[in-house]
């Protein structure tokens, strides 16, 4: 998970318990030090500086999900089930988080209600295979068969990366002020 994914997801958090929050939108002119995010709830303001950890394993940007899926003979039995189609949203929220945890088609007890479930819906998905019991969570069953591995998508952002420096060689990111100082310099090289 990226840090812009981190913040997204605890901003979206905050939204839904009503937190307000603040985040610097250009940080170059705010304070130096000045963290991340400024939180404020009904139990006080809180400061927060998002990080990630170096070289914590990439989410992917995708997950597949077969277009003949709403005509699996499981999903249509578990439809007709009480709560069946909620069930069935969760399994696709839940495809959705592992893949950009980055969990390779794990997910944890404490990741289910980001997937909008309750532990009925997993016991559902459980009991028409969906999802396969582990300690500690689930495990989207098939995962390794229709969606790529993390390991898989490093290689593939990597190449890309690399491939990207190729077009680029020699061409470094400036911003607006340090691009016009770059032009004004080259102006004043230049013979009137």
């Amino acid at each position: 998970m990226t840090e812009e994914q981190f913040q997204d997801t605890v901003v979206a958090m905050c939204k839904m318990l009503g937190v307000a929050w603040y985040h610097p939108f250009f940080s170059r002119r705010s304070a130096a030090g000045w963290p991340d995010l400024a939180l404020c709830g009904k139990k006080g303001f809180l400061l927060r500086e998002l990080k990630t950890e170096k070289g914590r394993r990439l989410p992917l940007p995708w997950v597949r999900l077969d277009t003949a899926f709403p005509y699996n003979q499981k999903l249509l039995a578990m439809l007709r089930r009480k709560d069946g189609h909620r069930a069935a949203f969760v399994y696709v929220c839940g495809l959705s988080v592992s893949g950009g945890q980055g969990s390779d088609g794990y997910l944890t007890t404490e990741s289910l209600p980001f997937c909008h479930g309750r532990q009925a819906d997993a016991a559902l998905l459980v009991e028409f295979g969906f999802w396969v019991p582990q300690p500690g969570g689930w495990l989207v069953n098939g995962w390794e068969e229709f969606q790529q591995s993390t390991e898989e998508t490093q290689i593939r952002r990597k190449r890309a990366q690399a491939a990207a420096a190729m077009r680029w060689n020699g061409h470094e990111a400036a911003t607006d002020a340090e691009r016009a100082q770059q032009y004004r310099e080259r102006k004043k090289g230049e013979p009137s």
